[in-house]
């Protein structure tokens, strides 16, 4: 996974999400940041839990949220390994007020 990693943007409409736990706010912009370079993200669950401090079970449960509520969606998925990728508008990176996905 090479990128050019500086820290975290999370975009004013995930952050201020009630229904979105803390995890699950870091985990969009864990896998934004590969997005925002054309990338897919690829971490496997045991890699992410161990990267986040939480269990697998909790990766699992907020990679199934953040689906379903539409911040990522899973573009590839081989029965082993899955390729995740935010769906933010490009636009709203830039933006404070970026409150359209």
């Amino acid at each position: 996974m090479n990128r050019e990693f500086k820290g975290v943007w999370i975009p004013a409409f995930i952050w201020l999400d009630p229904g979105l736990t803390a995890i699950e706010k870091v985990l969009f912009a864990e896998i934004d940041s590969f997005t925002s370079r054309d990338q897919e993200y690829y971490k496997a669950n045991d890699t992410i839990a161990a990267d986040m401090g939480c269990s697998v079970s909790s990766v699992k449960r907020a990679v199934t949220k953040l689906s379903d509520m539409g911040y990522v969606e899973r573009v590839a998925f081989d029965g082993r390994r899955r390729a995740l990728r935010s769906t933010i508008d490009p636009a709203a990176r830039s933006t404070s007020a970026g409150s359209q996905l």
